[in-house]
């Protein structure tokens, strides 16, 4: 939410000059429009449109922070649960007896 707020300022000054906001120039689909853009920005909406693109780096860390949140948390949800990771092989199997992970086996194999 404070990405955003601090987003707004710039998105104001690139939309004062007459062009659009940052997010369509993003979406605008081809170089013909992008150029248009701008240079319906001219300097000034330029230069607001470079200082968002700074600000948008701050959303890749609160996509990844939240992400990896969220992770952890669904991991220990499940863990308190007793839920267990899924292998491969058990997803293979469907039903059969749990089996030793595979280097286990050969080592047993090779034994006997």
């Amino acid at each position: 939410m404070l990405l955003l707020l601090a987003m707004a300022p710039a998105d104001s000054r690139m939309t004062d000059t007459g062009g659009p906001g940052i997010v369509p120039f993003e979406l605008t689909g081809g170089q013909d429009r992008a150029d248009e853009i701008l240079a319906e920005w001219g300097e000034e909406g330029q230069d607001a449109a470079r200082e968002s693109l700074w600000i948008d780096f701050g959303f890749l860390l609160a996509y990844g922070t939240f992400l990896t949140l969220a992770l952890r948390a669904v991991r220990d949800l499940a863990g308190g649960r007793g839920w267990s990771r899924p292998t491969p092989s058990a997803a293979s199997r469907s039903g059969s007896e749990p089996q030793p992970p595979p280097s286990t086996r050969s080592r047993t194999s090779a034994c006997s």
